[in-house]
């Protein structure tokens, strides 16, 4: 990628630039914040991160946006989620220059997505395919199995395989024996954000061999190592984990943010 960032910069007479929006001081969100600005450093892409105090208005970040959305400078923005519960998401996800959405969450790319059209590929269900192919799995004709609808990773990931040709089924927290269903997969991509959720019995010969899925948060990332040290990420695999709350398994779960799929 280093290369490729170096070419840019030869074409274009610098090199790309992303800016990072983080609104507070959650502990998960600086800690991929800060990921995120080391690996661009490693690759030669300028990152700029802007922050604001969790107290900042809905308006004051729509500000923010628009100042980044008429800067020429800047070729990509992405803004950290969570936010703030005061401020909409969806307000300000849709605020972004579509041009500019790097996580590829703004509506015309969620569109255009599902439409087959060029756009900006959310970053986890991109790395899922990659991964798959990179370990020589044939996707092709597989039966796959997503557990997870959210916007960020269940419903583009499920889009992704089906345009790879798999013949795809999506689940979720409230789908009746799950296990049944699990169990028949070829492929396995595991994105409800609850650690634990599918357990021993619901691989079945094929589960085993390819299983996906990690804990996840809301921006589709890792749950926050803090709550889950010692425990190592081992996908759907059961670890003891003294001191996790019950609520965050409320909280990271797919029904209070998934909009589109009521309960």
């Amino acid at each position: 990628m280093a290369a490729e960032v170096a070419e840019l910069e030869k074409k274009y007479g610098r090199a790309p630039h992303l800016a990072v929006l983080l609104v507070g001081e959650d502990a998960g969100s600086v800690s991929y914040v800060t990921g995120k600005a080391k690996a661009c450093d490693a690759v030669g892409i300028r990152n700029t991160t802007i922050r604001r105090p969790a107290a900042a208005t809905e308006e004051e970040i729509l500000q923010v946006i628009e100042t980044l959305n008429d800067d020429e400078g800047v070729d990509g923005i992405l803004v950290q989620l969570p936010l703030p519960e005061h401020i909409d998401e969806d307000r300000v996800i849709a605020a972004i220059r579509k041009e500019k959405d790097v996580d590829g969450f703004h509506p015309l790319n969620v569109a255009a997505l599902w439409m087959k059209q060029p756009c900006s590929l959310p970053c986890t269900p991109k790395g899922i395919i990659k991964l798959l192919k990179a370990s020589g799995v044939e996707l092709q004709g597989k039966r796959a199995v997503v557990v997870g609808r959210r916007n960020i990773v269940g419903l583009p990931v499920a889009k992704l395989l089906l345009d790879e040709n798999a013949t795809v089924t999506v689940t979720h927290s409230r789908t009746r024996n799950l296990g049944e269903v699990t169990r028949n997969a070829e492929i396995l991509v595991v994105a409800i954000g609850r650690p634990k959720f599918i357990t021993g019995d619901g691989l079945g010969r094929h589960g085993r061999e390819r299983r996906g899925g990690q804990p996840r948060s809301r921006d589709g990332e890792t749950v926050r190592r803090r709550r889950f040290r010692g425990c190592g990420a081992q996908g759907v695999a059961h670890h003891a984990c003294p001191g996790r709350r019950w609520t965050d398994d409320d909280r990271l779960s797919d029904g209070k943010y998934d909009r589109m799929f009521p309960a």
